[in-house]
């Protein structure tokens, strides 16, 4: 039964993806792809960061000579490697392999256009937020926040 959960949990999150995917193309100018092709564009982005962020925490781990990957590291050897310098790396890390995926998987998609679409897609998240909450007070489910 939780293998069925896991299932669904993952077709909705893809689902959700691959429209967010499609919305930022044409936010961009970049042929979006189709539903399902956008399904797949979503689980790909998802491994690759994961795969590539991993690499960089086991490179991480092997620099600084601690068995952290591996499970040996104590929380305060985890915490010591968690510094503001290895937090930008990831952070600078995510789009380019996300950049790099699209430009590989969408259609007249360069890299520069791959980040664009990476960088769209948070503008497309925040306008179905800004719909959901306003669709939510023209229904009454929430009140407007009060200023002052």
């Amino acid at each position: 039964m939780a293998l069925l959960g896991l299932i669904c949990g993952l077709l909705f999150w893809l689902s959700i993806a691959s429209m967010i995917i499609s919305s930022a193309c044409k936010l961009v100018g970049v042929r979006a792809p189709a539903f399902f092709e956008g399904m797949g564009i979503a689980f790909v982005v998802w491994l690759a960061n994961f795969f590539a962020l991993l690499g960089a925490a086991m490179l991480l781990g092997v620099l600084t000579g601690t068995g952290v990957v591996l499970g040996f590291g104590s929380p305060q050897e985890i915490q010591a490697m968690l510094t503001p310098e290895v937090t930008v790396f990831y952070l600078v890390l995510t789009p380019v392999v996300s950049a790099s995926v699209f430009s590989v998987m969408l259609e007249d998609c360069s890299f520069t256009r791959g980040l664009a679409v990476w960088l769209a897609q948070f503008v497309v998240i925040i306008l179905f937020i800004l719909i959901i909450f306003f669709l939510a007070v023209m229904l009454g489910l929430a009140r407007m926040p009060r200023v002052g």
